[in-house]
């Protein structure tokens, strides 16, 4: 499964923090959605408790710009 597929797979079911974490990838990390999901897990490991952090302010990104639309 790709980043995108599970990126769709997020919206299918609202999972707003894993569609923030992909997003996060995508435009803050520059990770292609073509990559396997699985290399999502090096993500957990790299950044641990401070990956929170990183998605919150994403989320305040977004909130206040909007939603980036040109992955799906």
């Amino acid at each position: 499964m790709t980043i995108r597929e599970l990126y769709h797979f997020a919206i299918a079911g609202n999972y707003m923090s894993l569609i923030y974490l992909i997003e996060w990838l995508r435009y803050d990390q520059g990770i292609s959605m073509e990559r396997d999901a699985k290399n999502i897990d090096y993500i957990f490991e790299t950044y641990g408790k401070d990956l929170s952090h990183h998605i919150t302010a994403y989320q305040k990104k977004v909130e206040e710009r909007g939603r980036h639309t040109d992955f799906k």
